[in-house]
């Protein structure tokens, strides 16, 4: 009696290091998997198709703007939005180098800093009923 008493206690400790044991292999391929650089040069690409999309958007409201063809309180719109397309290449800019570099931790940094900005542009383009994608 005292053996089969002995073997669950035995049992429901292990059981309960097994959990642990779980825990820790959790922590162990976590730490110990290799981080791949998500600002690959697809990624890059596709965002700069989506930059491009927005600003060929930008210079269509400038023409129409030039044109007259909508109210011209647009000239501040477009001031507003000008701001960030020239800071957006700048940053594409590094971007680039970092992923040729294959820095990871400069080029996720670069990149979330391109992708706040263009998310910003859009922003303040649909607050002004810029159509830019």
């Amino acid at each position: 009696m005292k053996k089969v008493l002995i073997a669950c206690v035995l049992a429901f400790a292990l059981t309960g290091c097994a959990g642990q044991f779980g825990k820790i292999q959790d922590v162990i391929a976590v730490t110990t998997t290799s981080v791949q650089n998500p600002v690959t040069k697809k990624s890059l690409y596709q965002f700069e198709n989506a930059m491009v999309v927005a600003f060929v958007g930008l210079n269509s409201y400038k023409r129409a703007c030039v044109a007259k063809a909508i109210p011209q309180s647009c000239k501040t719109t477009i001031a507003k939005l000008q701001v960030y397309t020239r800071k957006i290449p700048g940053v594409l800019r590094q971007v680039r180098a970092f992923v040729k570099n294959n820095d990871q931790v400069n080029a996720i940094t670069a990149f979330n800093t391109a992708k706040a900005l263009l998310a910003e542009f859009k922003s303040v383009a649909a607050a002004n009923n810029v159509k830019v994608q």
